[in-house]
């Protein structure tokens, strides 16, 4: 079961969102940007599949209940 964590520290924040996107998918961490504001993860960049997009979204969903996910990954093709 995972650990749902409140974080206040935006460093924090980040490197969690870091360290959830690198385990999501290697070519996600690589081709995705991410910026912290608040209570938000905002995620862009262009990946390779549909797949890798879920999995980033689902990495950041589990970070924190309080943590509103911006999903703007582009998939191409």
């Amino acid at each position: 079961m995972n650990k749902l964590y409140r974080i206040d520290n935006p460093h924090e924040l980040a490197a969690r969102v870091n360290a959830a996107l690198r385990r999501a998918s290697h070519e996600v961490s690589r081709k995705s940007r991410f910026e912290v504001l608040a209570n938000q993860v905002r995620v862009s960049g262009k990946i390779g599949s549909y797949y890798q997009k879920q999995l980033a979204q689902e990495a950041l969903k589990k970070l924190s209940p309080e943590i509103d996910v911006i999903n703007e990954l582009t998939v191409e093709r």
